[in-house]
């Protein structure tokens, strides 16, 4: 809200007829006026009506009309506007005065104080409302500024963490993840599955076709297993031409999915380098996480792994599993049956 598009206009809430304090009333209005302020009168139904366009800085209610529902009317009053409530009190019974008093009313007029008194108290209230709505001002800056320093800095920390080639999620941020990940399984005992891929031959490619050539080609092979991945698994760019895999609460058989996804996509996809199309195979090592081996025991059988799948041809899918005290290995084409 800008202060300076904000008339400083009191509107006197009223019924029909008048009451014990008319005589405040039209003297009040008489020398606010005077005073450059404008007062508009009317019921409750107008005062809503004319909100929506004109911004009050003080209403003032006369009890001495609207006698039945008074704590109803007020409580209304501060809950659908922000402007300063002043009550005049005439002459009424007590019990009604001490229910208005606990109606957080800003001000009370009584009839006996001088015209003066009540031209002052209200002038008051009309310059602490300008500070209340500088204070309310200021809070909606900062907290938009704060806003922008939040977003700020998620985009910093997701630099932090991202590789600067690919985009993905680095090295150091996906150890973080496995440890959380790992905690997370031990309270649900639902384990998860580490992936890691590597495309067949990189370095020949880097060889032939050069630096900027391969970069482009790791970046491309990025966004493919990005896009063969759940929405929930999270890539990383584990070294040059690897990639690392972390599916949450997925054993073997669903891994192997997601894995044969990867590889397939990964081999259908033409990489563009120098003019020419470019086809790549990729080669997958994967175990499940176990507590007894903890996170480094994890990736090490998904390396071991790797290094199995690659011995083995590449272009294939290689579990590792612990059986008694010895690692195991089965090899998979894809989502088809396992070969020993």
């Amino acid at each position: 809200m800008n202060l300076r598009d904000t008339a400083r206009a009191v509107y006197l809430l009223e019924n029909d007829g008048s009451g014990l304090a008319e005589r405040l009333k039209v003297e009040l209005c008489s020398w606010l006026e005077r005073h450059r302020i404008t007062v508009m009168r009317g019921d409750q139904e107008t005062l809503m009506e004319m909100y929506q366009h004109q911004t009050f800085v003080v209403i003032i209610v006369d009890p001495t009309t609207i006698a039945e529902g008074i704590q109803v009317l007020l409580s209304d009053l501060r809950e659908r506007t922000e402007a300063k409530l002043i009550c005049l009190s005439g002459e009424m019974p007590d019990e009604i005065l001490i229910s208005m008093l606990g109606m957080e009313l800003d001000e009370i007029l009584n009839t006996d104080i001088s015209l003066s008194e009540a031209g002052a108290r209200v002038m008051k209230q009309m310059l602490l409302w300008d500070f209340d709505a500088e204070l309310r001002q200021s809070y909606l800056d900062l907290n938009e500024r704060y806003e922008l320093v939040l977003k700020h800095n998620e985009e910093l920390e997701f630099l932090s963490k991202a590789d600067a080639l690919t985009g993905l999620f680095g090295r150091r941020y996906m150890m973080r993840k496995l440890q959380e990940e790992a905690a997370r399984t031990q309270r649900s005992g639902h384990n998860y599955t580490v992936l890691i891929g590597s495309l067949d031959g990189y370095e020949a490619l880097e060889e032939q076709y050069g630096k900027a050539i391969s970069d482009r080609i790791i970046k491309e092979a990025a966004a493919v297993m990005t896009t063969s991945c759940r929405t929930y698994d999270i890539v990383a760019r584990w070294s040059d031409d690897q990639f690392m895999l972390l599916l949450p609460e997925t054993d073997m058989t669903w891994a192997l999915v997601v894995a044969g996804r990867c590889r397939r996509n990964v081999e259908r996809y033409q990489f563009s380098g120098d003019g020419s199309h470019i086809r790549l195979k990729l080669t997958v090592g994967m175990s499940e996480f176990r507590q007894a081996d903890g996170v480094g025991g994890c990736i090490r059988r998904s390396e071991y792994a790797l290094r199995e799948s690659k011995m083995r041809g590449g272009n294939c899918i290689v579990f590792s599993s612990v059986v008694g005290s010895e690692i195991s290995y089965t090899t998979y084409q894809g989502e088809e049956t396992p070969s020993p």
